[in-house]
Formats: structure tokens, C-alpha cells, sequence
């Protein structure tokens, strides 16, 4: 388990703090008369239980982390059917969108994603305004601002969001894997986009030669192949040279 990863502490912060919600709202529901039953299984305790328990089997894993933007987007909707105005809801929102960010989620294919989002959080505003009879043009002025407000702090803060958000690869020390280095330069160079003829070119070996290099190295990271080694360096940052 990734015990620097901030994830994980975000993970089991925010786990505490539904959990604290949900414990905190049942004597608030038992002195408003409801009986403990009715108010153990009030929804918004069973919603903050929930997102709770979610949050906390987020930080089983790294592959989990997922769960807790989408924890955000599921609960945000709900507060926008109680007011389209929810402060909460838009909050929960923008809870998510750093939290994709953090993940990497935007790294591939950055506008479609945020452009998918904003009408996600748009339709919602305008199915909770239309629900409670409102006004439509009315109802979209505060995501409106928010939306504008996202924007205008990505134009002024772009690089900074992404060094904050973006979680540090760590560096890959090959050497500690046990790689050689006529191993190192041969997968370095096919991560850098050579194929097997342009690195026998490069370093002045046969092809046959690159390609059992490359097999022992492969043996010795535990991947297959070229496609299962993009994707295990994909999570570190490669040396220079």
C-alpha cells in the first residue's frame, strides 16, 4: 500500500468527516422526534454512511482512487433536487473536478472531459430548477459563475493547478530493478519511440541483439511486452540519457 500517496489520506479524511456527519445528525433527527429507527435510516444518514464507507474502500488501493471523485458527482445532484442553488452541491462539484485532476484523468483528452462535465453539472441545475419551477435562465446563473469562475482560475493559475494537483511520478531507478545498462538504454530508448531497427541503428548492434536485450529486460520488470511496458512506465518518470 502507498503510504505517501495523498490520496489515501484524503481518502480516509473525508471518510471521517461523512462519518462524523451521519452520527451527528441522528440525535439532531431523535430531539426533532422521529424515533431512532426513522432517524438511523434517515436518508441523508444512510447517504453520508455510504459516501463514508466508499470513501474508505477508496483508500484500499490506488486503482480505487477513482471512487472518490465519483462519490462527489453522485452526492452533488442530490443537493441541487433539494435547491439548484445548493452550496453544497456545487461545492461537491468542484471537490470532484480537483480530485480528476490529482488522479490524472485529464491528461488525455482534457476539453471533451471537461466540456462532458460542465453539461453533467448543467443539466443537473436545469432538472433541479425545472422540477421546483423556476425559472430556466434564472436557474443557470450560479453554475454559470462557477463555471466562469473555474475558468477564469485554470487561465490565471494553469501551470501551478497542474504541479498541485498532478501527483508527482517517482523517478525510475532501473539499476535497483536489476537492469543492465545496455538493458536501461535499449527500454529508454524504445520508451522515447524508437523501434527495434532505429535502436540497433542508434547503438551499432543487430536487431536480434536489441530484441533478447529487450526480452531479459522485460523478464526482469515483469511485463510481456512492449504494450505492458508503456503502461508500467507510465507511472514513473523516466531518466534523461
Amino acid at each position: 500500500m502507498d503510504h505517501s500517496n495523498p490520496l489515501r489520506r484524503i481518502g480516509r479524511f473525508t471518510a471521517g468527516v461523512f462519518l462524523a456527519g451521519a452520527v451527528l445528525w441522528i440525535p439532531i433527527y431523535l430531539l426533532r422526534g422521529m424515533g431512532f429507527t426513522k432517524s438511523f435510516f434517515h436518508p441523508y444518514v444512510l447517504i453520508q454512511l455510504a459516501a463514508a464507507t466508499v470513501f474508505y474502500v477508496s483508500t484500499l488501493s490506488k486503482s480505487l482512487n477513482y471512487l472518490q471523485p465519483l462519490v462527489f458527482l453522485t452526492i452533488a445532484p442530490i443537493n441541487f433536487l433539494d435547491s439548484h442553488e445548493s452550496f453544497y452541491g456545487l461545492g461537491f462539484f468542484v471537490m470532484a473536478i480537483l480530485l480528476l485532476f490529482k488522479i490524472g484523468f485529464f491528461d488525455r483528452g482534457r476539453i471533451p472531459k471537461i466540456l462532458g462535465l460542465l453539461l453533467y453539472l448543467y443539466g443537473w441545475e436545469l432538472f433541479a430548477a425545472l422540477r421546483a419551477g423556476r425559472n430556466r435562465e434564472y436557474s443557470l446563473t450560479p453554475v454559470f459563475f462557477v463555471t466562469v469562475f473555474l475558468v477564469y482560475l485554470y487561465i490565471l493559475y494553469k501551470d501551478q493547478i497542474i504541479v498541485y494537483l498532478k501527483q508527482p511520478k517517482p523517478l525510475l531507478d532501473l539499476k535497483a530493478k536489476g537492469i543492465s545498462d545496455s538493458e536501461a538504454s535499449y527500454i529508454l530508448a524504445l520508451a522515447r519511440g524508437l523501434n527495434v531497427k532505429e535502436i540497433a541503428g542508434k547503438f551499432e548492434v543487430s536487431e536480434s541483439t536489441v530484441r533478447n536485450t529487450l526480452a531479459r529486460a522485460y523478464k526482469k520488470l515483469g511485463v510481456q511486452d512492449k504494450a505492458e511496458l508503456s503502461t508500467f512506465l507510465a507511472d514513473y518518470t523516466l531518466p534523461e540519457g
